[in-house]
């Protein structure tokens, strides 16, 4: 049982970077609607620019369009995936949370929170020059 478990991480350690990688991708091809958001915005390539200092700083009145946005990424990556695969990937959540779920059980929704969370995880520490620059005019300390 240790070395199937062993193999289903192994498993989704590469199904979850790749997912993530694939989302961030995505929203990097995503341009910032200035008209919506603050002026400021155009200091910022990319939704993922703006999704970044979102998670770091402040959650404002924008959040939820975000959230939908990454969610709806998260959603896209696994909508593709075989049954096998779901299975796995449902298990392995269920595991690492201890969560009680037959073998053979496929979760949309437990698969795309992993995904999601770990974008958040990346999104927390990501920086670059036009992120610092954002923050110090929009979050001084």
């Amino acid at each position: 049982m240790e070395n199937n478990e062993s193999v289903l991480q192994e498993i989704a350690a590469h199904f979850f970077d790749q997912s993530v990688e694939k989302v961030i991708a995505e929203m990097r091809e995503e341009p910032i609607n200035t008209m919506m958001f603050s002026e400021d915005c155009d200091l910022l390539a990319n939704m993922w620019e703006e999704v970044c200092v979102q998670v770091q700083e402040d959650m404002g009145w924008a959040w939820p369009y975000y959230e939908y946005l990454v969610i709806e990424l998260c959603e896209q990556t696994i909508r593709a995936l075989s049954q096998p695969l779901h299975a796995a990937l449902t298990r392995y959540v269920c595991l690492k949370y201890g969560i009680s779920c037959q073998p053979d059980a496929i979760s949309p929704e437990l698969v795309v929170d992993e995904v999601r969370e770990r974008v958040y995880a990346v999104a927390i520490t990501y920086s670059n020059e036009r992120i610092k620059k954002f923050v110090a005019l929009n979050y001084p300390e």
